[in-house]
């Protein structure tokens, strides 16, 4: 097999949604809360908002789900 390089090859836009499915946190303003079922899920949430320079505190509920409070 023989490998060429090219350049000036645009990379194509992304096709159909958004690219996680945390996405939609994004839009979240300081106060305002989302419930998630399981600790995976509050945590992959938290650090993908922690990547994009959001700040967020977890607590465990009574019912055993997570609720995330965005505070900066």
């Amino acid at each position: 097999m023989e490998l060429t390089i090219e350049k000036d090859i645009p990379v194509p836009q992304r096709r159909g949604g958004r690219a996680s499915k945390f996405d939609p946190l994004l839009d979240m303003e300081v106060g305002d809360s989302v419930v998630v079922d399981n600790y995976r899920d509050a945590a992959s949430a938290q650090m993908f908002l922690s990547r994009h320079e959001r700040v967020m505190t977890m607590r465990k509920q009574e019912d055993s789900t997570y609720r995330l409070w965005r505070i900066v």
